[in-house]
Parts: structure tokens; sequence; C-alpha cells
């Protein structure tokens, strides 16, 4: 009972500004909870309406102008989440694998955190990026780019036959964010390596748009032996 009475002498001295501030960072709390249950593929507890609502009362709290610091680091959480499921895997089952892990995140949990995140469809990492293209971006960066991850890809597209046509759209998909960074050179390299699997699904002339500019060849290492004539592998490491 004195733990009870100490509680509560605690919660009733606490000054009305901290008061405030608890609530708000419990409506950040649940909707961050909520970002890492979709990544873990389980089932959401929260409506997509209640998630936006606490979102609302973040976005118009002293939290509100740090909504992308608070949210950036949970997104990445979730990449590593999907990361994992890439680890130690043979070139085919890394393909395979990699498509089945692009398909759920592009299918299911892009469009379910566009809704959950709604209220800060845009100007979320910067004024000129959208929502959509920084869950694109996160998994640019923490995924595919990823050393963990990038050693492997670039083997795998070396030495298969046939690229997945899962993976050509998961590289023009990313490859569309425009973030006009480092990593965007990075994934015209790769994008560069298969342009020659790209044709039943972009027409020959328009291919060199995806190429890197022809001053910044230079960042670009020769193939791999057995690598079919591919161009370039990937010379740089993204943490």
């Amino acid at each position: 009972s004195g733990t009870l009475r100490k509680s509560s002498v605690s919660a009733n001295a606490m000054s009305p500004e901290k008061r405030h501030s608890s609530m708000n960072n419990e409506h950040w709390n649940e909707v961050s909870r909520a970002i890492l249950v979709l990544f873990q593929q389980k089932r959401l507890k929260d409506s997509i309406e209640r998630l936006n609502e606490c979102l609302n009362l973040t976005k118009s709290s002293d939290l509100g102008p740090f909504i992308s610091e608070l949210y950036k680091p949970v997104l990445c959480k979730g990449m590593i989440i999907m990361r994992l499921a890439l680890l130690d895997l043979t070139k085919q089952a890394f393909l395979e694998k990699l498509c089945e892990v692009w398909t759920l995140f592009y299918t299911r949990i892009v469009p379910t955190l566009e809704a959950m995140m709604a209220p800060v469809r845009r100007g979320t990492a910067n004024n000129d990026m959208t929502l959509r293209q920084t869950i694109l971006g996160a998994f640019r960066d923490h995924v595919v780019l990823s050393s963990a991850i990038k050693h492997s890809l670039d083997d795998a597209l070396l030495a298969c036959d046939r690229v997945p046509p899962k993976i050509i759209q998961m590289l023009l998909c990313i490859q569309s964010i425009l973030a006009k960074d480092e990593n965007e050179m990075r994934v015209h390299m790769v994008l560069q390596t298969i342009i020659p699997f790209m044709a039943p699904y972009i027409p020959l002339e328009e291919t060199s748009s995806l190429l890197p500019p022809a001053n910044s060849r230079s960042h670009l290492s020769p193939g791999q032996a057995g690598g079919r004539g591919r161009g370039y592998s990937i010379s740089e490491e993204s943490e």
C-alpha cells in the first residue's frame, strides 16, 4: 500500500506539461508498436482509424515537428526484420526469397504504412519526399543496399540466366525514388547489370535513362568473370 501511495503522490506531483508530454509519447508509442507488428506479419490490434487518430494527436503536440525523426528509426527496425530472412542463402534461394520479401513489402506493408501514416503523408522526411518515397528509400538503403545483402544480390544477378520479373520491378521501383543521393547511383549500377533482361518490359531505347551519367562510371568496377558480359558489379558499400 505504501508503494501505491508513493506512485499516486508521484503522479499527482507531475506537472501538467509532463503529463501532456507523457500522453503524447503514449500516442506515438501506439503507432510505433503497430509499425513493428506489421513488419512481423502479425495482426494489427488497432484499427487504421485509431492509428490515424494517435498520429494526429502526436502531430498536434510538442512532438509534432519531430515525427520524421521519431518514425525513421522504427522503419529501420522493420527493415532489419525483413533483412534477416535474406541471410545465409544460396544464390538461387536468395533471389527467390528476395522476390517473396519484396512482394510482401510492396503489396502489403507499403499500402498499410501509407494508410497508417496518412496524416503525415508528405513532408515527413524532408520537404521534397513523399511518405511513399521515404518508405521505399528505407527498403533501398536498409535491405537492398545494406552491406549484408548487397554482395549476395550482385553475385546472384551475375550468376543467373534469368532475372525474375519481381527483382526487375523492385529495382525499378526503388530507382524511381529520385532522392539524388549516393545510393541512387548504386541502384543505377545494379540496373546496368540486368539491362539485357529488361527487353520484355522496357524498350531497349529507353534503358539508357537507367544508366549512370557517363562522368560517374569511373566508380564502377569490371564485372566478375563468368558474369556473361553484363558490364559492371557493385563496388561500394552501404552500411
